[in-house]
Protein backbone atom coordinates (compact mmCIF):
# COMPACT_ATOMS: atom_id res chain seq x y z
CA UNK A 1 0.00 0.00 0.00
CA UNK A 2 2.98 2.45 1.23
CA UNK A 3 4.70 1.31 -1.97
CA UNK A 4 1.87 1.61 -4.79
CA UNK A 5 1.30 5.40 -2.85
CA UNK A 6 4.66 6.58 -2.68
CA UNK A 7 5.09 5.89 -6.16
CA UNK A 8 1.89 7.86 -7.43
CA UNK A 9 2.78 10.93 -4.94
CA UNK A 10 6.25 10.57 -6.74
CA UNK A 11 4.85 10.07 -10.39
CA UNK A 12 2.26 12.76 -10.06
CA UNK A 13 4.59 15.71 -8.43
CA UNK A 14 7.27 15.02 -10.80
CA UNK A 15 5.53 14.98 -14.25
CA UNK A 16 7.74 17.70 -16.09
CA UNK A 17 10.72 15.39 -15.55
CA UNK A 18 8.93 12.42 -15.96
CA UNK A 19 8.12 13.88 -19.59
CA UNK A 20 11.49 15.12 -20.48
CA UNK A 21 12.94 11.87 -20.12
CA UNK A 22 10.21 9.96 -21.63
CA UNK A 23 9.96 7.46 -18.73
CA UNK A 24 6.01 7.67 -18.91
CA UNK A 25 5.18 4.05 -20.20
CA UNK A 26 8.62 2.90 -17.86
CA UNK A 27 6.28 4.67 -14.51
CA UNK A 28 2.93 3.40 -15.94
CA UNK A 29 4.02 -0.36 -16.20
CA UNK A 30 6.06 -0.13 -12.99
CA UNK A 31 2.24 1.33 -11.15
CA UNK A 32 0.70 -1.26 -12.70
CA UNK A 33 2.91 -4.05 -11.48
CA UNK A 34 2.82 -2.01 -7.91
CA UNK A 35 -1.09 -2.46 -8.21
CA UNK A 36 -1.05 -5.89 -9.02
CA UNK A 37 1.15 -6.73 -6.54
CA UNK A 38 -1.26 -5.11 -3.82
CA UNK A 39 -4.46 -6.50 -4.97
CA UNK A 40 -2.72 -10.50 -5.18
CA UNK A 41 -1.87 -9.43 -1.60
CA UNK A 42 -4.92 -7.83 -0.51
CA UNK A 43 -7.61 -10.54 -2.45
CA UNK A 44 -6.86 -13.93 -0.04
CA UNK A 45 -7.63 -11.11 2.94
CA UNK A 46 -11.08 -9.26 1.12
CA UNK A 47 -12.20 -12.93 0.48
CA UNK A 48 -12.04 -14.09 3.56
CA UNK A 49 -13.36 -11.32 4.80
CA UNK A 50 -17.03 -11.43 2.45
CA UNK A 51 -17.44 -14.59 3.62
CA UNK A 52 -16.92 -14.04 7.50
CA UNK A 53 -19.52 -11.08 6.40
CA UNK A 54 -21.78 -12.92 4.86
CA UNK A 55 -21.92 -15.75 7.62
CA UNK A 56 -22.60 -12.91 9.95
CA UNK A 57 -25.93 -11.54 8.36
CA UNK A 58 -26.99 -15.08 7.72
CA UNK A 59 -26.44 -16.45 10.99
CA UNK A 60 -28.12 -12.55 12.11
CA UNK A 61 -31.17 -13.58 9.99
CA UNK A 62 -31.63 -17.20 11.49
CA UNK A 63 -31.37 -15.88 15.01
CA UNK A 64 -34.38 -13.53 14.52
CA UNK A 65 -36.03 -15.86 12.25
CA UNK A 66 -36.12 -18.60 15.75
CA UNK A 67 -37.08 -15.33 17.91
CA UNK A 68 -40.16 -15.07 15.61
CA UNK A 69 -41.25 -18.74 15.30
CA UNK A 70 -40.60 -19.21 19.11
CA UNK A 71 -42.58 -15.99 19.69
CA UNK A 72 -45.25 -16.84 17.86
CA UNK A 73 -45.45 -20.32 18.86
CA UNK A 74 -45.97 -19.03 22.40
CA UNK A 75 -48.69 -16.26 21.27
CA UNK A 76 -50.69 -19.18 19.24
CA UNK A 77 -50.57 -20.77 22.67
CA UNK A 78 -51.70 -17.67 24.71
CA UNK A 79 -48.82 -17.21 26.01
Amino acid sequence: YHTVFAHVTDSVSNVAVLQSYNRIGHETATLKRYVKDLLDAQNPVLDWWAVANALNRLSSTISMMIVLSIGAYLVTRGQ
